[in-house]
């Protein structure tokens, strides 16, 4: 296998240090043998550095333009994962919401959902986290307990889950219920953008 870029990509990832380079001054850096920082003590550091990447198409690489990414592939979002780790730019606050969230927006959100949605997220004006797992199946979701029941124009959600990555400043997540017990376990399940600031 050739693992070297070819003159498209090495072109790209010179882009990529070039843009690096520019914006050096605004982007939060690990010192050398550090690890990774604290998304609390960090958050404002964090998000400043998400929103400086975003603006310089830096985020969202793979995602489609019409939704505010970058309509590249996924060896151009490999070379920018690159490129941050080797400027020792940590790891974007919002990736469990640029991974699972964005996209699942993406695929199955209704247009006003991407509109409210997705440049936030980019952004990282809103920071996600995914409110799957529970304390007596972890991640199984075919053990999923919690569950959301119709009243009316609304829905009443029951259940505890365990914590998740980035709960403590995300402002949406995606929550994962059982609406319908009568169906396989892995179906009757439907997911719920919850606003992570609401009572409770």
């Amino acid at each position: 296998m050739d693992f070297d870029d070819s003159p498209d990509e090495a072109a790209y990832r010179a882009r990529v240090r070039d843009l690096l380079e520019q914006h050096a001054d605004d982007l939060l850096r690990l010192r050398p043998g550090q690890e990774g920082v604290d998304a609390r003590s960090s958050e404002a550091e964090l998000r400043r550095t998400q929103r400086v990447l975003a603006d310089a198409g830096l985020v969202g690489v793979p995602w489609p333009k019409e939704v505010g990414g970058q309509g590249g592939t996924l060896m151009q979002q490999a070379i920018v994962s690159q490129e941050l780790a080797r400027a020792r730019v940590p790891a974007l606050i919002n990736h469990i919401g640029i991974g699972m969230c964005g996209p699942t927006v993406i695929a199955h959100g209704t247009q006003d959902q991407r509109d409210r949605y997705l440049a936030r997220l980019l952004r990282a004006d809103d920071v996600w986290c995914q409110l799957f797992s529970e304390p007596a199946s972890g991640s199984d979701l075919a053990a999923l307990r919690t569950t959301a029941v119709r009243d009316g124009e609304d829905w009443v959600v029951n259940g505890q889950k365990v914590w998740t990555t980035l709960a403590h400043v995300a402002d949406h997540g995606i929550l994962l219920t059982r609406t319908d017990p009568h169906r396989p376990k892995h179906a009757g399940l439907t997911m719920f953008v919850v606003d992570m600031h609401a009572p409770g």
